[in-house]
């Protein structure tokens, strides 16, 4: 897309990765950036929160659950005051029942397990983002 169209359809959509694990974190940030979103990038929860607290528009989070410090589900508790409206998807090498629950009640809208398989993380971003009426970029 160019900048003039860009321009005129309004700013990509933005994305916010939370993941602690680097690889994680760089192959979504690729792979997302391709299929036309911005990116914002956060090692840990602390540090999501403190871009979510900033100016930087965010249209969806995608956040892992166990990470050090503040973990996905503290995270999420502090994205819902600064930002209640965001849709979020969580993922997790150790999700259960009893976590997708608590993630609900967090406004959670999917919970994907690891290892993510893009073609999924990319269908869990489509319907989060139809659900909120953002746009969702042409791949």
């Amino acid at each position: 897309m160019s900048s003039t169209q860009e321009d005129e359809a309004g700013a990509r959509p933005s994305i916010l990765i939370v993941d602690d694990d680097r690889n994680t974190r760089s192959s979504l940030q690729r792979a997302l950036e391709r299929d036309g979103y911005g990116v914002l990038v956060a090692e840990d929860g602390r540090a999501a929160l403190s871009i979510a607290q900033g100016d930087d528009e965010i249209d969806l989070v995608l956040t892992d659950l166990l990470m050090p410090g503040l973990d996905g589900l503290g995270f999420l508790e502090g994205l819902r005051v600064v930002r209640p409206d965001v849709p979020t998807i969580l993922i997790s090498a150790f999700a259960s029942v009893d976590t997708a629950v608590k993630a609900g009640r967090r406004g959670v809208c999917e919970v994907l397990e690891k290892p993510i398989r893009l073609r999924e993380v990319r269908r869990a971003i489509k319907r989060a983002m139809k659900q909120v009426h953002r746009p969702v970029p042409e791949r």
